[in-house]
């Protein structure tokens, strides 16, 4: 891993470079691969606009021969009033594909002793996770006082996507973004739902380089990631539903450029994750759990110590995580390879296990286990390990012991009871992945607060690409001032206490229709 200054004129450009390593766990070789970040990938779109690219890889600029241009008076508000004003000139420069920010009378410090440059910069990220068409790796770019250079005059901004392609990405952004929300169930808790986008991550994610492999893009676009792609997708989709995430880079002694995992904050308790380790790529195949779980919400003890995670590097920031409240290996997140993906439905997770053919039902942590029924199924054939969620229950494969030569599709009550066996499947049905559940026993997904926040995110990513001209953080065409008044009507309720199912339910109807007709005018 290697961090850098260049100073050419009053311009620095702060670089930070992470790869992809892998480590012997287990008896599973997690390969190394180039992360990409310091591997010069040429644009594959062009804008009339002289838009910088990769911040590696950029022309510095030299300074102006006219001379520096007169100071702005130092600004005298609150720190909150500066905040504010500086962000909303960061997002109104990054949402008009602008080279940079100029902040110059608020006296940013951007020196050894006051790196508050960076503090700001990931508070900008944190506040606008829709914003998705720069480059966010942890790299900054910034003009710096030529009277002082601690002290930061603009923020400079690379770009991921050019306004020429800009349309394209989004629609397939927005789809993918809303395939994975489209996990969620009610009423699951954060950790539940950290859970259940880190399962839909692994399962949709091939480790793999490719054009967007480093950044959020490849994994939710193009289902292909590197460790540092892994991480930014897995952070952008847990702040946009309003879990606080960040990644972790590290030196790695099986390569130089390290390696990038995750911090996850829940209840007000940061854990370690790492999906690119917990990545199982024979899932599919062997109807496995799409994670293995083993460093999920994990305790710095178990992560660094126990399991012998690579370390951050000296300069990367990271919170310390001391609570072990999932540190247990009794949780459903934990041995993924030994069952199939659990299921969740009205706060319970159920699974069928490999090692000894039951059905199981437990909490997210592992309590109020109970196994509700034993397969007699003889035959090894992963493709009839599967569990399905229907309205009265779980239905399954098993072979009739008075017809051992059949098989039939079962469902069992979600409680354990009532046991009934249906119309046979045949090997070819079971090949194809008909569906266990008959028709009329289909499960309706409930949609509340959990569906409504991460329509939130969608809604806001949608003004912020579509407003036109329009300042954005003053709404001017009529459709668009309803559009807003109905996001911030939505983010009202998601903080409240008490919402009922219904209500959320109906507030997220409304809020998808107009984010899937709207059209700025």
């Amino acid at each position: 891993m290697k961090y850098g200054d260049k100073k050419y004129g009053n311009i620095k450009t702060y670089k930070r470079f992470i790869a992809c390593a892998g480590i012997f766990i287990g008896g599973l070789l997690l390969c190394s691969c180039p992360a990409g970040i310091d591997k010069h990938r040429e644009p594959h779109f062009s804008h009339k606009k002289s838009v910088p690219p990769l911040a590696e890889n950029r022309e510095i600029l030299p300074r102006p021969e006219s001379g520096t241009p007169p100071a702005k008076p130092p600004f005298t508000g609150t720190e909150e009033e500066r905040k504010k004003i500086i962000f909303e000139r960061m997002l109104n420069a990054v949402l008009r594909f602008e080279t940079d920010a100029d902040v110059s009378e608020f006296a940013i410090g951007c020196g050894r002793e006051n790196e508050e440059h960076k503090a700001l910069y990931n508070e900008f990220l944190r506040r606008y996770p829709f914003v998705f068409h720069i480059v966010e790796d942890g790299g900054i770019a910034y003009n710096y006082n030529p009277h002082n250079e601690n002290e930061l005059t603009k923020y400079r901004f690379d770009y991921k996507v050019y306004p020429h392609s800009l349309e394209r990405y989004f629609a397939r952004l927005e789809a993918g973004i809303e395939a994975f929300y489209g996990h969620l169930r009610e009423p699951m808790t954060d950790a539940e739902i950290a859970y259940t986008l880190h399962n839909a991550l692994a399962e949709k994610t091939e480790y793999n380089d490719g054009m967007h492999s480093a950044d959020t893009l490849g994994a939710l676009i193009d289902g292909k990631a590197i460790c540092q792609g892994y991480s930014l997708a897995y952070r952008r989709l847990l702040r946009g539903i309003g879990i606080e995430s960040d990644f972790v880079d590290g030196p790695s002694p099986n390569d130089p450029q390290g390696h990038m995992w995750n911090k996850v904050q829940i209840d007000g308790n940061w854990y370690n994750s790492d999906l690119t380790w917990d990545d199982n790529a024979e899932a599919s195949e062997k109807a496995r759990s799409y994670s293995f779980g083993t460093y999920f919400l994990t305790s710095d003890t178990m992560f660094y110590g126990v399991l012998g995670h690579l370390r951050p590097g000296a300069q990367s920031y990271t919170q310390a995580c001391t609570d072990t409240k999932y540190d247990s290996d009794a949780g459903i997140f934990r041995r993924g390879n030994e069952k199939t993906p659990p299921l969740y439905h009205e706060g319970f997770w159920y699974w069928l296990s490999h090692t000894d053919k039951t059905i199981y039902k437990s909490r997210f942590d592992g309590s109020e286990k109970t196994a509700l029924y034993t397969l007699n199924n003889k035959l090894n054939n992963y493709a009839y390990k599967r569990l399905e969620l229907g309205k009265s229950g779980l239905y399954f494969i098993n072979t009739d012991p008075a017809q051992p030569k059949k098989d039939y599709i079962y469902s069992i009550g979600y409680s354990g009871g009532n046991v009934q066996k249906h119309a046979e499947i045949l090997f070819d049905q079971v090949l194809a992945n008909t569906s266990l559940v008959g028709e009329d026993d289909k499960l309706t997904v409930k949609r509340g607060k959990n569906a409504l926040r991460g329509e939130l995110m969608l809604s806001k990513m949608k003004d912020a690409y579509y407003h036109g001209n329009e300042d954005y953080f003053t709404p001017q065409a009529e459709n668009r001032k309803k559009f807003t008044e109905t996001i911030k009507k939505a983010e009202k309720l998601v903080n409240q206490a008490d919402v009922s199912d219904n209500e959320a339910e109906d507030l997220y109807n409304i809020l998808r229709d107009m984010r899937k007709n709207y059209s700025y005018k």
